[in-house]
């Protein structure tokens, strides 16, 4: 019996999904960040629970999670769960490196261990150090996938904003007593744990220091 060959999407092209589970599977050269935002119609974040990556490995109601490492990882979505006030799932990453550092990066669309569509991000010649990949959402009461390759030249920062995440311009100072009245919602837990077999470079030093003035809040 013949295998069916994966459909191969270039840039801005879209094709359907099967309204079911599926997995998309993001392989890179090097290490990058990899983050899940669940958008609602304004293509905003609801909260921390729609965002998916390396600290929050699961949405709030699980039906998207991240598993894998940094050069391979995989994010699963059940797509007939998603609330209805969900109208894309964006598929993103940041690198404290540009992408022709990183390299080319490779996506793959699967349901079960049948690969469906295949996107090849070209890293010759591209200076971003934030992208977002791809995206699943709704058309006509269906789910379609979109390979959209788009960069952000300065990474992390308008990569999270372009999403509803506000990043703080300075670490905020820590005091021992809160005022819980203030009604802020608090700071997602975004440092990365130290991967001892990849530990003590500057990009990761750098990263973590960035990472730590992450915040979530619903933008009003």
């Amino acid at each position: 019996m013949s295998q069916i060959q994966p459909q191969q999407l270039i840039a801005g092209a879209n094709a359907p999904l099967p309204t079911d589970h599926i997995s998309i599977r993001i392989l890179s050269q090097s290490a990058v960040d990899c983050a899940a935002y669940r958008l609602t119609t304004d293509g905003k974040v609801r909260g921390d629970g729609d965002m998916i990556f390396y600290g929050q490995t699961r949405s709030d109601d699980g039906s998207v999670s991240f598993r894998g490492h940094d050069s391979d990882g995989f994010f699963d979505i059940n797509l007939p769960a998603q609330p209805a006030n969900i109208e894309k799932i964006a598929l993103a990453f940041s690198s404290a490196q540009p992408l022709a550092q990183v390299g080319d990066v490779d996506i793959q669309v699967l349901q079960g261990s049948q690969v469906l569509m295949t996107c090849q991000l070209s890293a010759a010649g591209r200076n971003e150090k934030a992208i977002i990949l791809a995206e699943c959402y709704r058309r006509q009461g269906s789910w379609k996938f979109r390979f959209i390759a788009q960069g952000f030249e300065g990474g992390l920062k308008p990569l999270s904003e372009h999403f509803g995440v506000e990043i703080a311009d300075e670490a905020p100072a820590q005091s021992p007593v809160q005022d819980q009245s203030q009604g802020q919602a608090q700071p997602i837990n975004t440092q990365r744990p130290i991967n001892t077999q990849k530990a003590g470079s500057a990009k990761q030093a750098r990263r973590r220091q960035f990472l730590q003035l992450l915040q979530i809040r619903q933008l009003t």
